[in-house]
């Protein structure tokens, strides 16, 4: 079979990746920007791993909402879209369209919006492909389709960026001829994991990538969709069982867990990480876990990193909810006390321990009409 990427000898090679970026198919809003900036998040990624690139815009003006008069929360998809174009040194161009995730306001005043943008695959072809397939040197770089960047913005324009990719590694190597479905590469890119219950072969591989291969981004990238999908299986098998007065399926809750923990170690960069952590914050109220100091410190990282996201906005009234539920559960206060070896020094009101089962309720509850209130009024 022929290998997915291959190594080649040549010091150098010359590969350009051209980012035509559209705004709103016009250059007219590209004139309502001050600059675009780029960063490379990762100078010098792995064949087979993921480039990651921080795209930032700076507006002249603040960026008002039509529909409420109030500032944008984020730039969206309808927005903003990024067709690929690979250039190699034999002047082959290869197309992908990709919709980059939104830039989400980043600065309160509506002028400054950032985003990153996760370059992985190449899905133009029936059968995605590496986007970077071959170590060597990258320059990429980034234009408006009907007038220069450097014409608009003139020393503002974004500079181009080179990348050196460096050869795959053998557990790189291993986990890419693991990843031998036609479409394996694209859904390592979703941010939904729905694909899995059509796909069950590509669930097989993706956890055979992760036993297999741990320490490589593929297999934490996998890992992290198989820990939403396994998490989201869980809660409705145990609504179920709760209706149904069984037992709660917590072995599948651990196995999620643990995969949920694994996608963690992916960098920030990876906004896939603000729904891991409100999943394991909300594992951990749970009536036998309730570990409100885990629950705590994931959603004082959820605040801190993610701060304008989808549940990164409420993870601040959130935390302000566990302290209330540490106050009012005696068993925590009883356990805390075993943890200190000393008194509190607040003495906690006695409560009946269904009491504490409303409050966990009553957080999630809480924080999920938080984050759609969030949502509606985000745009």
């Amino acid at each position: 079979m022929r290998r997915i990427y291959k190594m080649i000898n040549r010091t150098v090679i010359a590969i350009y990746i051209i980012i035509n970026l559209l705004v709103n198919a016009s250059a007219s809003n590209i004139k309502e920007l001050s600059s675009i900036e780029m960063v490379l998040k990762n100078t010098s990624p792995k064949v087979g791993e993921p480039l990651i690139i921080e795209l930032k815009y700076i507006y002249l003006k603040p960026q008002i909402s039509q529909d409420s008069n109030e500032i944008r929360q984020f730039i969206g998809s309808g927005d903003i879209s990024i067709p690929l174009y690979i250039k190699n040194s034999s002047g082959k161009i290869t197309l992908r369209t990709t919709i980059q995730p939104p830039l989400q306001c980043v600065d309160k005043k509506g002028l400054i919006y950032s985003g990153n943008i996760i370059l992985l695959f190449d899905s133009s072809s029936e059968k995605a492909k590496l986007l970077f397939d071959e170590s060597g040197r990258y320059m990429i770089t980034i234009y408006a389709e009907e007038e220069k960047l450097e014409d608009l913005l003139g020393e503002k324009a974004p500079k181009p960026l080179v990348v050196n990719v460096r050869p795959a590694s053998r557990q790189e190597e291993k986990a890419l001829s693991i990843l031998s479905g036609e479409r394996d590469l694209i859904f390592l890119g979703y941010s939904d994991y729905d694909f899995f219950k059509d796909y069950p072969e590509v669930l097989e591989r993706f956890k055979e990538v992760v036993y297999k291969c741990g320490e490589t981004m593929i297999a934490k990238m996998a890992a992290a969709l198989i820990g939403m999908y396994l998490y989201n299986e869980y809660e409705e098998q145990r609504l179920e069982a709760n209706l149904m007065n069984q037992e709660k399926p917590t072995a599948l809750r651990r196995q999620a867990i643990e995969y949920l923990q694994k996608g963690l170690e992916l960098p920030d960069e990876f906004h896939i990480r603000e729904t891991i952590l409100f999943m394991l914050a909300e594992s951990d109220f749970e009536e036998d876990k309730r570990d409100y100091l885990q629950a705590k410190s994931y959603l004082e990282e959820l605040s801190a990193k993610y701060p304008h996201g989808r549940f990164g906005k409420s993870a601040e009234s959130g935390i302000e909810e566990v302290k209330t539920m540490m106050a009012n559960d005696p068993n925590w206060a009883n356990r805390a006390q075993q943890i200190d070896n000393k008194p509190l020094g607040v003495v906690l009101p006695v409560a009946a321990a269904a009491i504490a089962g409303v409050l966990i309720a009553g957080f999630v509850l809480f924080f999920r009409k938080k984050q759609k209130s969030n949502d509606n009024s985000s745009g």
